[in-house]
């Protein structure tokens, strides 16, 4: 039979242990600023293996949370992005027709986009693209913490959406913005996967760019197509299955 003072002496220790475990569990993780709560959870959940590898995310999905840097101001982060973010991560280098530089000349009215304190939707024909930013962390692990966006396109002609997980070094509000792609989520109907690029090479077939004129008083975009599933060349893939609505 334990004395009160070794029963005492042996739960303290385990507390300890406990704590130091924790500490230890945390100090592996890199911190993220989370800029949009309910945006983040979502790219936890679909890019959850990758930033567990990435020390991101620990084996039970928890994160570690930073209250720095401060966050842009809301008013102008949205109207940002739209002005200065080029879409070109969405199309490919080699593609005779030449992509609009930023969101902005992609849009033929206004009336087609809606500005989010973090983002924006923009209505391109059939298609809508859903942008927001997300976070900032070092996805890279090089001590370079950078903004983490996610860019939605759900093609209206098929059962197809595609989201791009985009890094984006800083929020400048003069020039270009050029983010570098480093996560594809893929779902076709309700088969979903997980393409990450792997250096100097493309694990996704890049979309046709849409073109929207304007002859006389009525708008005309030229047809488009959902883009053809990705290839495997040069990514780690994983399915991911998605829950079909009752």
């Amino acid at each position: 039979m334990f004395s009160h003072s070794v029963l005492r002496r042996i739960f303290s220790q385990l507390c300890l242990v406990l704590c130091i475990a924790l500490c230890l569990s945390a100090c592996s993780l890199r911190s993220v600023r989370v800029v949009q709560e309910r945006q983040f959870k979502a790219m936890c959940a679909q890019l959850r293996p990758e930033m567990q590898r990435r020390s991101l995310l620990d084996e039970q999905g928890n994160y570690l949370s930073s209250p720095l840097p401060a966050l842009p101001p809301k008013k102008d982060c949205g109207e940002t992005l739209f002005k200065h973010l080029s879409p070109s991560f969405r199309y490919s280098a080699d593609n005779p027709m030449a992509a609009p530089k930023t969101f902005a000349e992609s849009a033929t009215s206004r009336r087609d986009v809606q500005i989010r304190d973090y983002g924006f939707t923009l209505q391109q024909g059939l298609d809508t693209v859903d942008l927001d930013l997300i976070a900032r962390g070092d996805w890279e692990g090089e001590g370079q913490q950078e903004w983490l966006l996610a860019c939605k396109v759900t093609f209206g002609g098929a059962p197809v959406s595609r989201t791009y997980f985009l890094a984006l070094p800083t929020l400048e509000t003069e020039g270009v913005l050029t983010a570098r792609p480093f996560a594809v989520f893929e779902c076709i109907a309700y088969d979903c996967a997980l393409h990450v690029p792997q250096v100097g090479e493309s694990a996704y077939a890049p979309e046709a760019p849409v073109f929207e004129s304007m002859p006389g008083q009525r708008a005309v975009t030229s047809p488009t197509a959902a883009p053809p599933a990705m290839t495997d060349a040069g990514a780690r893939k994983a399915r991911v299955p998605q829950k079909r609505e009752p």
